[in-house]
């Protein structure tokens, strides 16, 4: 009964003290190899009862020089974290948590062992992809967290702006009323001002208007009230037009969105419907009180990201990881960029490796853990298997701003030579209009 507690609750390198037939006291250790397998256990010594054993609190130490030493790896398919060939006997073969106990298990020194079959585990298992796929007599020991992923809303991004309201955004309605209203104002007031002359008040608006283009003029009044008017106007103008070029140019290349959803309160208030996986709605009550009485439900993520790549009217309840994971993999055809994930909210569930309570490994492989955390290598990890190319992964959820240095793409490119395009063709149009009415205003004036 001694020994089997001892085994089960993984009790090694611990002296057991009992009584036997006679009156002497037996002392009986219990070693583990190097491997954290129990050997037998002789008797060290005999002693009488009125001796009494301290003994310090000893952690079992694992060799990490040899390579006799085995992880046994067994998992279910758990897509990105463990993924399995398409056998007879299911094998792992990919996935984030792979990838980190085999770098584990490169430090320690242990080769790794894949478990096909389903019998008797070893106790020296490691069991990746969630332990609610495991049935098993023995404890499970839950370890030290190497990440977290939060599961929140995917849904269609905002429809863009159109291009033709960059116009808007920079000065809006009330200040381009404001610049035409001034226009005639200071046309006019040169006007009455240069009274005596004989210049036409449509002039003078012409006038102001090439000014306001930065067009010189052919002629002005040598008033020094007028002057002043006029010099103040192109102050006015070159400070005006200053600012409109400069915005006007980063709103041509990206006209930006209309109003994002971006909280649960505000779905809710939407026609788009509710998406999550059996698994997620029985392990969290985040619909239990919702006003959206019907929601779709589905096996697994693939299917559901599959469904609402084919219907914009349905938002998923999933993580980035598994969104990406699947998208690249499966619908590379469909461009990721066009979802949002909400920034608010949330679900977050810790990642483990799970091991059984009396493996011998757990000490070991729960440092080495928290140490790839803090250095950043579980990241580096999770972002190199997500997104190879590198770049990706922030463009594909909505998370590049005007702040970020992005790949320049034939937008960039050929977005100023419109822009030039676009400035040429207004400038001929005025020009044509100008030709126009100077010719009926010179044969008006001719005798």
């Amino acid at each position: 009964m001694i020994f089997k507690f001892l085994n089960d609750y993984s009790l090694r390198n611990t002296l057991v003290v009992y009584h036997d037939t006679t009156k002497y006291l037996q002392i009986v250790s219990w070693p583990s190899d190097e491997c954290g397998n129990l050997i037998l256990a002789p008797i060290s010594s005999n002693c009488n009862e009125n001796v009494y054993i301290s003994n310090e609190i000893y952690k079992p130490k694992v060799e990490t020089s040899s390579r006799k030493c085995k992880f046994h790896v067994h998992a279910i398919h758990n897509p990105p974290y463990s993924m399995f060939t398409t056998t007879f006997m299911p094998t792992v073969t990919d996935g984030i948590e792979l990838k980190l106990i085999t770098v584990i298990a490169n430090k320690l020194g242990i080769e790794i062992k894949n478990i096909t079959e389903v019998g008797d585990l070893p106790r020296n298992m490691i069991m990746l992809g969630e332990t609610s796929g495991f049935q098993s007599t023995n404890t499970i020991k839950y370890m030290s967290r190497y990440y977290t992923e939060t599961y929140t809303w995917v849904v269609p991004r905002s429809a863009s702006h159109p291009h033709w309201s960059n116009i808007t955004k920079v000065f809006k309605i009330e200040t381009w009323l404001l610049i035409i209203s001034s226009l005639f104002l200071v046309s006019i007031t040169m006007k009455f001002i240069n009274t005596y002359n004989n210049i036409d008040i449509f002039k003078y608006i012409f006038i102001s208007w090439g000014v306001f283009l930065h067009i010189p003029v052919d002629e002005i009044s040598k008033k020094t009230a007028v002057r002043i008017t006029f010099i103040t106007w192109i102050l006015i103008s070159i400070a005006l037009t200053t600012v409109f070029q400069a915005f006007m140019k980063s709103f041509f290349i990206d006209p930006g969105r209309k109003h994002q959803i971006n909280t649960f309160n505000e779905l809710e208030q939407t026609n788009l419907k509710l998406s999550l996986t059996h698994k997620i709605f029985f392990q969290n009550n985040m619909l239990y009180y919702t006003n959206k009485h019907t929601f779709l439900m589905f096996p697994n993520d693939c299917q559901m990201l599959e469904f609402c790549f084919r219907n914009l009217s349905v938002a998923a309840f999933t993580t980035e990881e598994r969104f990406l994971y699947t998208s690249r993999l499966y619908f590379r055809d469909v461009s990721t960029s066009l979802y949002h994930k909400f920034t608010e909210g949330g679900v977050s569930f810790h990642r483990t490796l799970n091991m059984y309570a009396r493996n011998p490994f757990v000490e070991a492989v729960n440092k080495i853990t928290i140490r790839l955390v803090e250095g950043g290598i579980v990241n580096k990890i999770v972002e190199s298997f997500l997104d190879p190319s590198g770049w990706t992964r922030g463009k594909r959820m909505g998370k590049t701003s005007i702040h970020d240095y992005v790949p320049m793409s034939m937008l960039h490119m050929t977005s100023p030579f419109m822009y030039l395009i676009y400035g040429y063709l207004l400038s001929t149009a005025v020009f044509i209009l100008e030709y126009v009415f100077f010719n009926k205003m010179i044969s008006v004036y001719i005798p």
